[in-house]
């Protein structure tokens, strides 16, 4: 019995390893990506039990524009997604250590369905300058290829926002041919 055991043990590795290679391969690279900026201003808050909700609709991406010079069609488009995103201060007074997490979500305008696009679970307590964002794997294609999206930002707090505060949030959409 105990062969037997070890042999199974030894089957079981050589597939997992096997299949791990395999699955394993090279990264694809997107066709271009694009940035797209947008300005956020959070309002004074202090209640640090509550998330809070910032809506904007009818955001422009001028992704037409962009597929077009890079010589492409929406049909071409296979995929898009976030690539890199951060939140810039544009007022003096901003400390995002009095934010505990961040959460980006994306819409089509005409459909409710919110796709998380980025998100920061934790910030540091002594964080300085601008708000990194990890991007979710979201696909965004339908949303993006409409033209124009809604954008959700959704923060909680660790202390009051003694003042509205205005920031720039800037990300990059990643788009695959």
């Amino acid at each position: 019995m105990k062969i037997r055991l070890n042999q199974l043990s030894v089957l079981v590795a050589t597939i997992g390893s096997l299949l791990l290679f395999l699955g394993c391969s090279k990264d694809e690279e997107p066709r271009f990506s694009m940035s797209v900026e947008v300005f956020v201003s959070f309002p004074a808050e202090f209640n640090t039990v509550a998330t809070h909700t910032i809506e904007l609709f009818s955001l422009p991406n001028f992704i037409n524009t962009r597929l077009a010079q890079n010589s492409m069609t929406a049909d071409q488009v296979t995929s898009i997604v976030a690539g890199r995103g951060q939140i810039i201060p544009v007022s003096s007074n901003v400390q995002y250590q009095l934010i505990n997490n961040v959460v980006v979500n994306v819409s089509s305008v005409d459909n409710d369905d919110l796709n998380e696009m980025y998100y920061n679970d934790f910030i540091e307590f002594d964080h300085n300058g601008s708000l990194e964002l990890l991007s979710s794997i979201s696909e965004l294609k339908d949303i993006m290829l409409d033209g124009v999206f809604d954008l959700q930002v959704k923060y909680n707090l660790r202390q009051s926002l003694l003042t509205e505060t205005e920031h720039k949030l800037r990300f990059d959409l990643l788009i695959f041919d």
